[in-house]
């Protein structure tokens, strides 16, 4: 099997023990190359929509390609820096992945902060936010789910399994909040 067949076969596991069903609107936010985007259109349908969000021209640039290639018609490609505002409606997506965004959005920072309340923002009532905390350790991890909380979201789960970072594969774990509104 291709590299990139093992990346779409445990990202589409993953995304589907998550909870990801056919009609969802979802955010990828900071998709990067898209790891997630693809098989998240996948199993929303057509009758569902996956916004994919991030600043990297380039990495936006290659997905783009893919998408125009492989004919999806359910993602929507966005480049912006969510940091200071999301461009979707209030109470308007039903899932939003936050997957390795602790690079650059660090837990006690006011950018993570901002973020987390425009994704508040944008959520629906009990939207689901599946979260894949990378590059933190146990303590910024913990600051980040008391944070997720005093925002108005409860931890529903914890999934540990083998998951996509970058390109790679490597065993990790799934946070799984609800939007409490």
């Amino acid at each position: 099997m291709s590299e990139k067949k093992y990346v779409e076969k445990y990202s589409l596991e993953a995304l589907k023990d998550v909870g990801l069903k056919k009609g969802n609107i979802v955010l990828d936010c900071c998709c990067g190359y898209g790891n997630y985007t693809i098989p998240a259109s996948k199993l929303v349908g057509e009758k569902g929509m996956v916004y994919a969000i991030d600043t990297d021209r380039g990495k936006l640039h290659d997905l783009q390609q893919e998408v125009t290639s492989s004919l999806f018609q359910n993602i929507k490609i966005i480049q912006e820096d969510v940091e200071q505002k999301i461009s979707l409606p209030n109470n308007s997506i039903d899932v939003i992945l936050l997957y390795d965004i602790f690079w650059y959005f660090r837990p006690n920072e006011g950018n993570l902060s901002r973020l987390l309340h425009e994704i508040y923002r944008i959520s629906k009532p009990q939207a689901l936010i599946s979260v894949f905390p990378t590059h933190i350790n146990s303590k910024q991890l913990q600051d980040f789910k008391d944070e997720m909380k005093n925002l108005g979201f409860y931890l529903e789960s914890q999934l540990n399994r083998t998951l996509v970072h970058e390109k790679n594969i490597q065993r990790g774990e799934l946070l799984n909040f609800r939007a409490i509104k």
